[in-house]
């Protein structure tokens, strides 16, 4: 049996159409790669301004898989707010979605280094500040 090798470069493009690394904010696999997200930022620490994250085109479905929490639900734009506070460096999953299609972000969110000056934790600063 003779297999033509156009058929099979036909049906890996196919397996392959939509399937992106979620570390780039891009569209994960299944999707039919028409809903990207932005990030402001792809790091964050405890303490910082918001990470604004736009869907394109137009408005999706927003939700977090993490620590943190999203400005809001619905729209084309949503701001993840960090924690309060956070022990160690934790990824968390921004996912946009629009009937059957999904984008993912990841964001990576470190914590406010402090150091102990006898019970009570003291923040680094500098000029008004915190570092």
């Amino acid at each position: 049996m003779r297999i033509d090798c156009r058929w099979i470069a036909l049906l890996l493009l196919a397996a392959c159409a939509g399937m992106r690394d979620p570390e780039t904010g891009s569209n994960d696999s299944g999707s039919s790669g028409l809903l990207t997200i932005t990030a402001s930022a792809d790091e964050v620490t405890v303490g910082d301004s918001p990470v604004t994250l736009t869907a394109a085109p137009g408005e999706a479905s927003w939700s977090l898989l993490g620590p943190g929490k999203l400005s809001g639900v619905t729209g084309q734009t949503t701001q993840y707010l960090p924690p309060d506070s956070l022990d160690l460096t934790e990824s968390v999953t921004v996912t946009a979605s629009r009937g059957s299609d999904k984008a993912r972000a990841v964001l990576k969110v470190h914590p406010r280094l402090s150091y102990p000056v006898g019970r009570r934790p003291v923040a680094i600063g500098f000029d008004g500040a915190r570092l």
